[in-house]
């Protein structure tokens, strides 16, 4: 991947990541913020960046994280947990 297009890529994310705010998530009970803070734990861990391929991977699912978010349930999750 040239680097023109992970800049693309990542130019993209970030303007997807940072439009979304705060959702609100009914198994924490509170609003998750997606802050500058969630945005540098995707580009990098700890004070190291992430490979080229990690960050890819990263913003590709960025676009799942509201839905997921949204759809956690903890009585689902426990009923799930105690049926197994």
């Amino acid at each position: 991947m040239t680097n023109e297009r992970y800049q693309n890529k990542k130019d993209e994310a970030k303007k997807y990541y940072f439009s979304i705010g705060e959702v609100y998530c009914p198994t924490l009970r509170r609003e998750v913020a997606f802050s500058r803070d969630g945005w540098n734990d995707i580009l990098r861990k700890g004070r190291k960046h992430r490979t080229i391929p990690d960050q890819l991977r990263r913003f590709n699912l960025l676009r799942h994280a509201v839905s997921v978010l949204k759809s956690l349930n903890p009585r689902k999750q426990f009923f799930s947990v105690m049926d197994k």
